[in-house]
């Protein structure tokens, strides 16, 4: 009998930075007042992908690399309509996690990285470094907070 080969899990630091408030329906001048994310989720329920978990609104993760991108992800949802007075969007998922060190132990969090296919996005990009992550809410994260991504090997790619 064969084993399936083991999935090596890589684990990736980044800081937690500001970003411009839309996903969440906290900026001062969005015209999502719920946010993005709580408007967009009954969509991607309907194509099978259950965010209900997830905080509404997302954390902006920065590498300290000039750019890094997605190889492949494990959802990809073409021309979504979610909102009428926008084009529809493409977005991309990867299942994840997140560590937090509090004292002296480590608390994971499942967590997705959220992308919206920069040809179809219309505007808040984020910087060439920055992912975009849906989690459950984690209690006193703050800007400048220091967490690590696991991920699948070879999902990634920094340059």
């Amino acid at each position: 009998m064969v084993k399936p080969a083991k999935t090596k899990l890589c684990r990736y630091p980044f800081t937690v930075v500001p970003g411009y408030g839309v996903a969440s329906g906290r900026a001062d001048d969005t015209p999502y007042l719920e946010g993005t994310i709580a408007l967009q989720k009954p969509f991607f329920s309907a194509l099978g992908l259950d965010l209900s978990s997830c905080f509404n609104g997302t954390i902006n993760a920065a590498f300290d690399c000039a750019q890094v991108s997605l190889n492949c992800w494990d959802h990809q949802f073409s021309r979504v309509s979610w909102f009428a007075a926008l084009p529809a969007e493409d977005f991309r998922f990867v299942s994840c996690e997140l560590l937090r060190q509090e004292s002296l132990s480590a608390k994971r969090y499942p967590a997705y990285i959220y992308q919206v296919a920069a040809s179809s996005k219309v505007g808040h990009v984020q910087p060439g470094n920055v992912l975009e992550l849906l989690a459950p809410e984690i209690t006193g994260l703050a800007y400048g907070d220091v967490m690590v991504l696991e991920i699948k090997e070879n999902i990634l790619a920094f340059a």
